[in-house]
């Protein structure tokens, strides 16, 4: 009977076409209302995906900038593949040297190694002297604030101010040891040197001034470091030792080229490690927002249960309250995801500009890149709507009768364990053996929170560790070789010179070394020959044997 008159119902009057305009209205109503009911925890969970969201986007950005960063540096700059410290090199050997098979160009300058003092102490400084810093073929060094110094003027690396407190008309006294004469130089600029570290790591500063100014100093004719670009990066160290013979037939010598790789920069092993540990740092503390996230969601759904019993009870279908949820998930995850992107871009940037002025690498403009768009819409929208998707598909299959049910106060008959568990916390307080059973009723829940919590501790505990770790490397390396300073003569030098030295007051020890330069097939090595005793290199020996004579 009841179902006749149903079916007579629907015959006599007909469904209506749904309002679709109506239906959206409601929709944005509702979740309206949610938001604003709920401020706080809404902005929360907006928080969380901020944060998980900023991380791993700062790190995205920073780690493609770099990459970018080393690109502009090595077009932009010329740099050059093969570097070697000689003797006087005059400007008839440079031009000779450009006319050599598989050489592109070629470049000299003198350099020494000194101290100034701007007026808070002597601080170390590689002092470049260039003729013509418009004529710069290779390492172009790139001025940033003044102008290029002409005789009696010095500019300097920006990183220099690490070490000292420097400004443009400043005077600086330089000299090389405390009986030498003192050059006094006026600060005219500040400049950016390509590929190179900053002074702050380096315990070192640089500076640029006239060739002349170091050839004086240095009592030299002539250039003592010579920069070449090549052709054919493969034949680089065959090019090297005919450059050798050829300084050596003119009566010149080379003190060892350095051979560039292509594919590696100046401290690129280490920034790639820290790059590592970075993004490592930034997906953890992603997960750990999305956990957080998905946790107050999860509670937030389930304070929507007796709603949803009430819109099935009123006819609203399933897909009707799946959309109305899953949007009010989608906002929140859009608004943290926006914000998220945004100061995620912001810290990359920092990130880029810290890391290029420590490397003396371009900083490379600022770009939107769809990678970072995504991964920040896959971190911030998939989290919330995730969250929310299965107890709403979950409450969307439950009768409107249970999920109006009021379960009121739960009886523990059903958790016989957890009561045994928990009767000698009972009878020392009943509060807190009320909460511990709360806890053991969710063990999805509360083992979410117990695993965020752990994770947060164990990262804390591994950055800790990490820390120490490299500190103590660091000082287990430094502490390999004691020597305060080194010499490298042109010409072989009697081992009795080394006793010489001993006998100025300032020299605690000194010992002599001879270098030697080697090939393993087509990669070239330094090779060494140390004296039996060794005390200034606490050598540590990994496999093999020392070769004796």
């Amino acid at each position: 009977m009841t179902g006749g008159l149903r079916n007579s119902a629907r015959r006599a009057w007909p469904r209506r076409p749904p309002d679709r305009l109506a239906s959206v209205r409601s929709l944005l109503v509702k979740i309206r209302r949610d938001l604003r009911r709920r401020p706080l925890r809404n902005s929360l969970t907006v928080l969380g995906v901020v944060f998980g969201v900023a991380g791993v986007v700062a790190i995205s950005v920073a780690t493609h900038a770099m990459v970018d960063a080393q690109r502009l540096t090595y077009a932009g700059s010329q740099q050059a593949d093969l570097a070697t410290f000689t003797s006087d090199i005059s400007p008839t050997t440079r031009h000779l040297i450009e006319r050599q098979p598989n050489v592109a160009a070629a470049d000299t300058r003198a350099v020494t190694f000194t101290r100034f003092d701007a007026g808070s102490g002597w601080v170390n400084v590689r002092l470049v002297g260039i003729d013509s810093f418009e004529a710069m073929q290779l390492n172009v060094v790139t001025l940033v604030r003044g102008r290029w110094p002409e005789r009696g003027e010095i500019a300097f690396d920006e990183s220099a101010r690490d070490l000292s407190a420097l400004a443009i008309g400043d005077v600086v006294a330089i000299r090389d040891a405390p009986n030498e004469p003192i050059i006094y130089l006026t600060v005219v600029g500040f400049t950016r040197s390509p590929a190179q570290l900053g002074a702050g790591l380096l315990n070192r500063a640089t500076a640029y001034t006239q060739a002349t100014t170091v050839r004086e100093m240095t009592g030299r004719t002539g250039d003592n470091f010579l920069l070449v670009r090549v052709v054919d990066q493969q034949r680089a160290s065959q090019t090297a030792e005919d450059l050798s013979r050829l300084l050596s037939k003119r009566g010149a010598q080379a003190f060892g080229f350095n051979v560039r790789d292509p594919n590696d920069f100046v401290g690129s092993r280490e920034l790639g490690t820290l790059l590592l540990l970075l993004r490592v740092f930034s997906w953890l503390g992603a997960a750990l927002s999305a956990v957080l996230v998905a946790n107050t969601i999860a509670a937030v759904m389930g304070e929507e249960r007796n709603q949803i019993g009430i819109l099935k009870s009123l006819g609203a279908r399933r897909n009707q309250i799946i959309i109305t949820y899953l949007a009010y998930a989608t906002g929140i995850g859009f608004a943290g995801t926006l914000v998220g992107w945004v100061a995620g871009s912001i810290i990359g940037r920092w990130i880029t500009t810290d890391l290029t002025n420590l490397t003396g690498l371009q900083q490379p403009p600022f770009r939107v890149s769809g990678r970072e768009i995504m991964l920040a819409l896959l971190v911030g929208t998939l989290v919330t709507v995730s969250a929310t998707l299965v107890p709403a598909l979950l409450y969307s299959r439950t009768r409107p009768a249970s999920l109006l049910r009021s379960v009121g106060v739960r009886s523990e008959a059903g958790h016989p364990l957890v009561v045994r568990l928990t009767a000698p916390v009972a009878r020392a307080s009943t509060s807190v053996a009320i909460g511990v059973r709360n806890a053991l009723r969710r063990p999805g829940r509360a083992g979410a929170t117990i695993g965020v919590v752990a994770v947060a501790v164990a990262a804390f505990i591994g950055t800790q560790a990490l820390s120490r770790s490299v500190s103590a490397t660091v000082d287990d390396l430094y502490s390999l070789y004691g020597a305060d300073g080194w010499i490298s003569f042109q010409r072989p030098v009697n081992l009795s010179y080394a006793r010489d030295l001993e006998q100025d007051p300032w020299i605690l020890h000194a010992e002599a070394w001879t270098s030697a330069t080697g090939a393993f097939g087509a990669v070239r090595t330094d090779i060494w020959g140390m004296p039996a005793g060794h005390p200034l290199y606490a050598y540590r020996l990994v496999s093999g044997a020392w070769i004796r004579p």
